[in-house]
């Protein structure tokens, strides 16, 4: 066989690999960062989820949550984006906001919390997340952008409802978000904030989805972090949770599960050892991802409650 012709060979695998790892990675970027369609857990079989041993619980706190009254509230983002939430007025002076996860619908992480904290007489506002549900953007951008938005949330309650007292709680995305929050733009009505299994960085989060494909981090990561410069226009290493946390003045409190499929429980870990200040943390091993509060809601709910009313009477 001529040496040319192995030389055309040879350059059409090159290319043929090259060509494969630049779609297989846009898509893995895509499947992470794309705005998607959420879908509300009444909608969906629970059965074979994680979520199988609380599916009765679930439905039975969504409806009820869906229930309660509310008024509308836009703000606009520092990008342009109108983004969308519910405002449910309680008569109190104490306000609780919460951030949803990825590709989650608010009442999917939430439900369980809305009913408890509205039994415990907050306010509550339940924001959609930019990127999803009523919210305008295409791209996530894992808590770089989202505590802008969130900023910009806790001045929008402040101005209209002047609560003495503001709580935020995030869930995974959520969670990370409001680690950012508080590190980058912390503000004295906001007494508490608490981090339910939210990401040390997302270099973590892809470590945990590729190593379920045994793809070793570096051949993809890299790439990834150049896609989210060009297409979502975001740093994704700029500022992770892990390095905003030890910034964190305000008491908080670490919520994980030990079993966390999603996001590592050593990120939670990780988390509550690095922040500076007042903590205290709930750690389970008979949950997954989001559902720690869900399962042990009748153990946790005195000391939680009592906790988050200490910080806001200090």
């Amino acid at each position: 066989m001529p040496a040319y012709f192995i030389i055309i060979i040879i350059g059409a695998v090159i290319l043929f690999i090259f060509i494969f790892y630049i779609v297989y990675t846009k898509h893995l970027f895509n499947t992470v960062f794309l705005r998607q369609k959420e879908i509300s857990f009444l909608d969906i079989n629970l059965d074979k989820t994680p979520y199988a041993p609380y599916k009765d619980k679930i439905r039975k706190n969504i409806i009820e949550s869906e229930k309660l009254e509310y008024s509308e509230l836009f703000i606009n983002s520092f990008d342009g984006l109108k983004l969308y939430g519910k405002y449910y007025n309680n008569n109190s002076d104490k306000t609780v906001i919460f951030v949803h996860g990825i590709f989650a619908k608010p009442h999917n992480n939430f439900a369980t919390q809305i009913i408890s904290f509205y039994k415990h007489k907050y306010n509550m506002l339940v924001i959609d997340q930019r990127s999803h549900g009523n919210s305008e953007g295409k791209y996530i951008t894992f808590a770089e952008n989202e505590a802008k938005d969130v900023k910009i949330w806790v001045e929008k309650i402040i101005q209209e409802y002047n609560p003495k007292s503001i709580v935020l709680y995030g869930t995974s995305l959520g969670g990370a978000t409001v680690v950012n929050y508080m590190g980058l733009f912390p503000n004295e009505r906001v007494k508490v904030a608490i981090d339910d299994c939210g990401f040390e960085s997302i270099k973590s989060v892809f470590k945990v989805r590729l190593k379920k494909n045994h793809i070793p981090l570096w051949t993809i990561y890299p790439i990834c972090k150049l896609y989210g410069r060009i297409f979502a226009h975001i740093h994704i290493d700029k500022y992770p949770p892990i390095e905003a946390i030890k910034q964190v003045k305000k008491p908080m409190i670490f919520i994980h599960s030990k079993n966390d499929s999603i996001v590592d429980f050593n990120d939670g870990v990780d988390l509550y050892n690095n922040h500076p200040g007042k903590k205290i943390k709930f750690f389970y091993d008979n949950a997954n991802h989001t559902s720690v509060f869900l399962a042990n809601e009748e153990e946790i709910e005195d000391q939680f409650y009592s906790f988050i009313e200490d910080q806001l009477h200090n």
